[in-house]
């Protein structure tokens, strides 16, 4: 089958008819996932066509309605009103759902002015199962809301790891959701929309009545079908793998009596995923730059901080010296880096360092020694006048640099003037 295309004002007979010996074509092909399967939804009312609906919103009722149940395992599940705004604190527990093949109740304690205690009574009864996924955050929520602890508590997730384990692999304590658990083993779709995040606090419409007894009915219904499952292995798993009781604010053994933690000594978890693939090398001496824009160091960009190891322990680069301080030593002007009580603290960064000499120590220099002028010569000869004259008071040369020259050596010799005895004059007195 061909076609006629238009292109830049040519016709061209194209063919529509893929190439099935392209090895591209194949490999797409078999790449290609199947598509998932679409099933029914999930209806209680298809399972238990007999079963009674019942919404309860006061603590009488709810009372008679809790005796009424058949002994027996039931599904069960929680609702609350969701947070809208972040940092706000949860809401408490607004509805309760029980399940069985006659009755599901929906209990909205949240209406009422207590706790029913018939409802208490019931949680509490290690005789009856609570079944349902997730249950282990429901029975910590329940306790911190209304202090209410529960017995004989089922974690469906836990129980079809026991009891399939060929089906599903990975960590026991991964958990599975319900609805996925639906479509294993029931075909069916649990319907899941904007119910899941409405508000339960209020008078609930039939929209959210069905999307409840719907959730509470899977888990009694599910429940039945592992407890069918677990009777047929050989051996027959322990309930504790599975089974736990919530009491004083802990998970416990439901035996024992001690803490509980979810383990199966005989579960596989099959084969480790594979790792995630390594992620790429980053080019530290890749920057990004514009145009025309010159990148800085790293310790020296704008906002930064010297870093300890950028910090240069030396002394501040002297003038040269003048003539008239050759063969003296006199300390040295004070940079404007130089600190008079210790060593200069010159920040470079590291791509800045001077090269350092062979055999030169990184560690602290101290100052040159100051040697006051004059300070181990030999004394000079002493001459009976020279008693009547002093040497010339220092005067500081700016020009030179230095902190005070003696005016004895104006030539810049390498040794000071003598100072020679003044010859008498007449007009001195006798």
């Amino acid at each position: 089958m061909s076609r006629i295309e238009t292109f830049l004002g040519v016709s061209v007979a194209t063919s529509s008819r893929i190439d099935v010996t392209d090895p591209k074509n194949n490999a797409d092909t078999a790449a290609e996932k199947p598509p998932a399967p679409v099933y029914e939804l999930y209806s209680w009312r298809s399972k238990s066509p007999n079963a009674r609906l019942v919404y309860i919103r006061n603590v009488h009722t709810a009372n008679v309605e809790v005796a009424r149940l058949a002994h027996g395992p039931l599904g069960f599940d929680m609702e609350w009103k969701p947070i809208y705004n972040k940092g706000q604190a949860e809401n408490p527990v607004s509805l309760i759902q029980l399940a069985n093949s006659e009755t599901i109740l929906l209990i909205q304690i949240s209406a009422m002015p207590r706790f029913p205690e018939g409802l208490k009574e019931l949680l509490s009864d290690p005789r009856v199962v609570k079944a349902g996924v997730g249950i282990q955050g429901d029975c910590k929520k329940l306790f911190s809301d209304w202090g209410v602890p529960m017995r004989n508590c089922v974690d469906l997730s836990l129980l079809a790891r026991t009891v399939d384990n060929e089906r599903w692999k990975g960590r026991y304590v991964a958990p599975i959701g319900l609805a996925r658990l639906c479509e294993a083993y029931e075909e069916l779709t649990l319907a899941k929309g904007k119910a899941t995040r409405s508000n339960w606090e209020q008078v609930l419409t039939e929209v959210q009545q069905q999307y409840a007894a719907n959730d509470g009915h899977v888990g009694y219904w599910l429940y039945c079908k592992f407890a069918q499952m677990a009777s047929a292995m050989n051996p027959v798993p322990r309930l504790v793998y599975y089974t736990f009781d919530y009491l004083d604010g802990r998970l416990c053994d439901p035996f024992i009596g001690v803490r509980w933690s979810p383990d199966n000594p005989y579960y596989d978890p099959g084969p480790p995923p594979p790792p995630p693939p390594p992620r790429p090398p980053k080019d530290k001496k890749k920057a990004v730059q514009r145009e025309g824009e010159r990148a800085l160091p790293r310790a020296v960009r704008f906002g930064d901080h010297p870093r300890a190891s950028d910090v240069q322990v030396g002394r501040a680069p002297a003038s040269p010296p003048s003539p008239r301080q050759v063969g003296r030593v006199f300390p040295s002007p004070p940079s404007p880096r130089q600190d008079r009580a210790g060593p200069s603290l010159q920040f470079r960064p590291p791509s800045r360092q001077p090269p350092r000499a062979r055999g030169q120590s990184l560690g602290y220099r101290e100052p040159p020694v100051f040697v006051p002028p004059g300070f181990g010569m030999k004394p000079q000869p002493t001459h009976p006048a020279a008693n009547m004259h002093t040497h010339a008071t220092p005067v500081p040369n700016t020009s030179s640099g230095g902190v005070g020259e003696h005016s004895g050596a104006p030539s810049g010799r390498g040794k000071p003037r003598r100072s020679r005895p003044r010859r008498p004059h007449r007009s001195d007195p006798s």
